[in-house]
């Protein structure tokens, strides 16, 4: 694990204060980010070492459907999570439905 936190070190600039995380909610909203961009990545990887039609590639494209998925739902919970939205949980809870449906 030492290595790992020596290498994300490296790559976030974590102790320059140019990404400040001060609470649970913030970490959320940064982890989210970070795993519903990922299809940016992934895909033209796929297409470039031609993994689109072998079975690793359709798991791939198959996990990063379902989280583009997530991005509706995630953007209605958002503000609750954040604590600036809605706090009424059948209201959060129909507007996730709404989203997701």
């Amino acid at each position: 694990l030492a290595g790992g936190a020596q290498f994300l070190g490296g790559v976030l600039p974590l102790d320059q204060g140019l990404i400040n995380v001060n609470n649970p909610s913030e970490a959320l909203v940064l982890a989210l980010a970070g795993m519903l961009s990922t299809s940016a990545f992934v895909f033209p990887v796929l297409k470039e070492r031609k993994w689109e039609e072998e079975d690793v590639g359709r798991a791939a494209t198959s996990i990063l459907l379902l989280q583009d998925l997530a991005v509706a739902p995630l953007l209605v919970l958002l503000p609750f999570v954040v604590g600036k939205g809605l706090t009424d949980p059948v209201a959060i809870t129909e507007l996730t439905l709404k989203a997701t449906l």
